[in-house]
């Protein structure tokens, strides 16, 4: 027997529940609605929901809506907050984009109309849940740049922690925002923190996430977010360079992992560093040449045992002896190094 195909993860976080999707049940299981209706709409009274931040499909995705739409119809009902006398889009603008394209085109009046599953009276908030769930659900999450996730995985984090702390008192005991957000987007809630730590470092420098996949992993532009802001901007600077030179040259991440570790010991300049970084030096070899250039000073005075007889050797013995003690510390740093790498 085959096991079953394993599902993406935004089709399990809306799988249905004995008829019920997921969807419903965070809009519905705590507050008491009206029964949705399920109205045909004209047009001209479905308004964009404010602020949609979700991109539009153009293109080729937007012929083939409209195509699909043309021979079928509308598979799946548009979702509507009907509040303040007016029909607020939650759910369907492309489907509503591509009526009125098919309508312009024929004259038909049919497509003059969309069918709406009318919800009456919600909140902000809840709005905002619809609106970002549809959004991510009826997407790949994979087709989105880095980018387009972590801000709207962000943004989706925001709203359910809004979410929890407008209905606290009457959600469960032990909601978590991060645990519920993987839960519902089929990731792991690391992967959930993950994503919002980048959007909060790169928000400001949205040019940043250009760099993705050509130099960095997703690991990579994590482990990023662990140095300081002044080292990032070196760190770019570079890429940058790199960018314009036509040069593809990904960082490793056991490479950004040493940096990280290197300047928490805060041993090294954010000059040194990005030397380390780019030119794949480590710490040890780092180490290796401060050593080799060190000056030692051997604590030789009246108390030494042979201090009588260095007085009495000739610049040849000073000089082999000199040679001899070298070679002995070579030797001693060079057994250091390879007990400090078991």
């Amino acid at each position: 027997m085959k096991p079953e195909s394993r599902q993406s993860g935004f089709a399990r976080a809306f799988e249905t529940n004995n008829g019920k999707s997921n969807l419903d049940n965070i809009v519905n299981v705590y507050k008491s609605y009206s029964e949705d209706e399920l109205k045909n709409i004209p047009l001209a009274l479905l308004v964009p929901y404010p602020n949609h931040k979700y991109k539009l499909y153009g293109g080729s995705k937007f012929e083939n809506l409209c195509d699909s739409i043309m021979r079928s119809g509308i598979h799946e009902p548009l979702i509507v907050n009907f509040k303040d006398n007016t029909y607020y889009i939650l759910s369907g603008h492309n489907r509503k984009n591509a009526l009125i394209k098919l309508y312009e085109d024929t004259s038909n009046e049919k497509f003059n109309v969309a069918p709406c599953i009318v919800k009456k009276d919600l909140d902000e908030t809840t709005c905002k849940l619809i609106v970002q769930e549809c959004n991510l659900v009826g997407r790949n999450f994979e087709d989105m740049d880095l980018q387009e996730r972590c801000e709207n995985i962000h943004e989706y984090y925001e709203t359910v922690y809004e979410f929890y702390q407008e209905h606290k008192d009457i959600l469960p005991k032990g909601f978590k925002t991060r645990e519920e957000v993987g839960s519902r987007l089929g990731m792991n809630y690391k992967t959930v923190e993950m994503y919002n730590r980048i959007f909060k470092t790169f928000k400001n420098n949205i040019k940043w996430y250009s760099y993705y996949p050509i130099y960095l992993d997703l690991f990579g532009a994590y482990e990023l977010c662990k140095l300081d802001n002044n080292f990032l901007v070196l760190i770019f600077n570079k890429l940058s360079e790199f960018d314009s030179n036509g040069i593809n040259k990904k960082i490793k991440l056991s490479q950004l992992k040493n940096i990280v570790k290197l300047q928490a010991e805060n041993k090294y300049s954010n000059e040194e560093l990005l030397d380390i970084l780019f030119n794949e030096k480590t710490n040890k070899d780092k180490s290796k040449e401060k050593k080799s250039s060190q000056e030692y000073k051997l604590p030789i005075n009246k108390n030494f045992k042979y201090f009588d007889k260095l007085d009495k050797l000739t610049q040849e013995q000073i000089s082999m002896l000199e040679m001899r003690l070298m070679t002995e510390m070579n030797k001693y740093f060079e057994e250091l190094e390879k007990n400090n790498e078991k």
